[in-house]
């Protein structure tokens, strides 16, 4: 093939483009040599090893790469650890560890560690030893080789205490940047929170203070382990700059006792703040304490509401709490309204205030999309929910100022999973709400 008459940079500019269409990244990486590098930096930055099998292949390309020069362990910016038990007896532990040692050290440039359901306990526990002289994080960064690690994603952890994060956090002191989702403790016994642990871990960190930029997701169950977890990241070497915040407790006894908890972390991500997502189940009186006014970097607000048959649902301040913003960067509203009857009951909300919030919304930031998602649990004879005139009859005046919004529909089914729960979708119509 002829070389191209644009500039290097210019094509590189182009296939960054094509950053979430692997199948296009793949057909250029065989176009042009001079693109190869670009497309797989894009196909192999992020590396997810679901399963021990996963792992294995893909130390085999490693190896490969390194025999033949092709420079894949360069590319691999994120990482994300498989799902891996490690039994205390037998030899099948220690192949395990061999196998993710083997894998850290031909990555030197790893940036971010996810931990998704990565049985941090059970290394943990097979890695012990009552030795006088054993150091836990030493154990760890003998098996883990990132000297350039910027970002932990804790997600979906099963955990026996946040030690057992503090430990496996301390074992890379270049980390700069904490994320963690949907952590929880399944446990009947409360979580154990050593001070002295806490204090050692403290005096070994001397690097720069470590951000927390994002917390989210269903964070306890018990308003007890949030407090210890707050409480110990409030603190050096710790430092909150939340980007993300997601509070998805549901329900009035969900809510109201964590609320002396919460606002200060809100109140302090009034600078930082990009994306808040906030969940409702029994009423929304709580939403009165939450005022958006400040975050003026706010890009995303994500709304998810849940309809119980024993409860008679309505959320009057969600419109006045939607009316506060004052970003002017703000791009995404997403509603959510799960149900598990149709059709669905449209009292629940001031549709007139919510139009007023919205049309208010649309002259400060005339970009911004509104999409509203409803969601009907799978069974027999349901069918995708009728939203689309109901809505466009409610939010007619809306819909008159030429506010982009979309409505998508859906018939889900729960998937149970061992850390944690989420919904299927069997059936899908989304389209463009017209006026």
């Amino acid at each position: 093939m002829a070389p191209p008459e644009l500039p290097l940079e210019a094509q590189e500019h182009v296939l960054d483009h094509l950053h979430d269409d692997l199948k296009t990244l793949k057909s250029c990486s065989f176009v042009c040599r001079a693109w190869t590098r670009t497309t797989r930096l894009h196909l192999l930055g992020t590396i997810v090893l679901n399963t021990r099998c996963n792992a294995i292949r893909f130390l085999s390309l490693l190896e490969e790469s390194d025999r033949i020069g092709t420079g894949v362990a360069s590319c691999v910016r994120e990482l994300e650890l498989p799902i891996l038990g490690f039994p205390r007896r037998g030899k099948r532990s220690e192949m395990r560890c061999e196998l993710l040692s083997s894998i850290s050290r031909r990555l030197p440039v790893v940036e971010v560690l996810c931990v998704r359901r990565f049985n941090i306990t059970a290394l943990m526990d097979y890695l012990h030893s009552d030795d006088e002289a054993f150091n836990m994080q030493d154990a760890l960064s003998s098996i883990f080789v990132f000297p350039h690690l910027k970002a932990i994603h804790y997600h979906g952890l099963e955990v026996m205490g946040i030690n057992e994060l503090l430990e496996f956090l301390g074992a890379f002191p270049t980390v700069s940047s904490l994320h963690a989702h949907n952590i929880d403790s399944r446990w009947d016994e409360p979580w154990p929170l050593e001070t002295t642990a806490i204090q050692n871990f403290v005096a070994k960190r001397q690097q720069a203070p470590i951000s927390i930029e994002d917390i989210m997701g269903d964070l306890f169950s018990r308003s007890d382990e949030l407090r210890k977890l707050l409480a110990a990241l409030a603190v050096p070497p710790f430092e909150l700059r939340l980007k993300r915040l997601g509070w998805t407790i549901n329900g009035t006894s969900g809510w109201l006792p964590l609320l002396p908890m919460l606002l200060p972390v809100f109140r302090r991500a009034n600078a930082t703040l990009e994306y808040l997502e906030l969940a409702f189940n029994a009423n929304d009186v709580w939403l009165e304490r939450l005022d958006l006014s400040n975050h003026r970097r706010l890009k995303s607000v994500s709304l998810t509401f849940r309809f119980t048959p024993e409860k008679h649902h309505q959320w009057p301040r969600v419109p006045v709490f939607l009316s506060r913003i004052t970003s002017t960067d703000l791009q995404v509203v997403d509603l959510h309204f799960h149900s598990s009857k149709q059709p669905f009951l449209w009292e629940f909300l001031d549709w007139s205030a919510l139009s007023d919030a919205f049309i208010a919304l649309h002259r400060k930031c005339p970009r911004m999309t509104v999409t509203f998602y409803f969601y009907i649990d799978a069974g027999h004879g349901v069918v995708i929910p009728d939203a689309i005139d109901p809505l466009r009859v409610r939010i007619a005046p809306v819909l008159a100022t030429g506010m982009r919004v979309v409505v998508d529909r859906r018939i889900v089914t729960k998937q149970v999973g061992l850390f944690a729960d989420r919904w299927i979708p069997i059936q899908s119509e989304r389209g463009l709400l017209e006026a």
